[in-house]
């Protein structure tokens, strides 16, 4: 299963790209995506600057969307 990490530019994604990438256990890493990059039936580690879309954000709140994290949160995860 994919995963989005977002934040903002310069907060430290693409450096922390590989610590993420084998945590959440993804084949590849995408830099510089967009949320219509996503493609929840890969599994790929997405890292982008946009602000989360809308119609994500209820299904984040109500727990459904849970491959959608802030990088802050990931951050947290992995260590």
């Amino acid at each position: 299963m994919s995963v989005i990490i977002y934040g903002p530019a310069g907060c430290g994604k693409t450096k922390n790209a590989e610590k993420l990438r084998a945590y959440f256990k993804c084949e590849k890493i995408v830099d510089g995506a967009t949320f219509a990059d996503f493609n929840k039936s890969k599994n790929y580690l997405y890292l982008t600057n946009e602000p989360v879309p809308e119609k994500y954000l209820a299904d984040m709140k109500n727990g459904l969307l849970r491959r959608v994290i802030s990088f802050k949160a990931a951050m947290l995860q992995i260590k």
